[in-house]
C-alpha cells in the first residue's frame, strides 16, 4: 500500500510538472504571437529599404491584341528612370511622369508584377496601397520595375469652315456708297 501511494504522488508531480511545462510552452507560444507582427512590420521595412530602384517607363502606345491572343503595348518607347528612391515617392510624381516624357495625355498609369504575363499582370496605380506593393514587387524583382501609360483616344477638334457657297449670303443694300461721290 505505501508503494501505491508513493507511486500516486510521482504521477501527481509529474502531471502537475507536465501542466506547468505545458503553461511555459502556452506563454513562450503566446509571446511569439504576438511579436510576430513586429517582426513581420520589421522584415517588410527591411524588404522595402535598400538600393534605389529602376522604373522602366513604356509610354506613346496602347494596348492591343496580337493576332496569337496576347496583349502587347504598341508601339512601345520605353525611358528608364534610375535612381528612385522609396522615401520621396509618390503616386501622383508616378502618374504625372508622362509629362517629363513629353507625352499629351494619360489617362491612366498600370505596373506590371514582375514574372506574370501582360493579361494577368497588370495593376492599376492610384492609391498610395497601390504604390506600397509596386514597391514590393520591385523589390523583389530586383529594384526594377515596368510601368505603362495608357493614353485615351485622342478626340479630334472639330472646325467649322462656312463658304459663301454653302449659304446665300445677304449684304444690306445701301443707297450710297461711301466711297462715291
Amino acid at each position: 500500500m505505501r508503494g501505491k501511494k508513493k507511486l500516486d504522488k510521482l504521477r501527481q508531480r509529474s502531471i502537475i510538472s507536465s501542466a506547468t511545462k505545458g503553461r511555459k510552452t502556452l506563454l513562450t507560444l503566446i509571446r511569439a504571437l504576438l511579436a510576430t507582427p513586429a517582426i513581420l512590420f520589421e522584415r517588410l521595412r527591411r524588404e522595402m529599404d535598400g538600393h534605389p530602384m529602376t522604373f522602366v517607363f513604356h509610354y506613346g502606345g496602347n494596348f492591343k491584341n496580337n493576332g496569337g491572343g496576347s496583349l502587347i503595348y504598341e508601339p512601345d518607347n520605353t525611358k528608364l528612370l534610375m535612381g528612385v528612391e522609396e522615401d520621396t515617392l509618390d503616386v501622383f510624381y508616378v502618374n504625372n511622369y508622362y509629362k517629363e516624357l513629353k507625352c499629351d495625355k494619360a489617362t491612366g498609369c498600370l505596373w506590371k508584377v514582375p514574372g506574370m504575363s501582360l493579361e494577368l499582370g497588370l495593376r492599376k496605380l492610384e492609391f498610395d496601397t497601390d504604390m506600397l506593393e509596386m514597391v514590393r514587387d520591385c523589390r523583389r524583382n530586383n529594384n526594377i520595375i515596368n510601368l505603362y501609360f495608357e493614353h485615351g483616344v485622342s478626340k479630334p477638334h472639330l472646325v467649322d469652315v462656312i463658304s459663301e457657297e454653302d449659304y446665300d449670303v445677304v449684304l444690306p443694300k445701301s443707297t450710297s456708297h461711301p466711297n462715291k461721290s
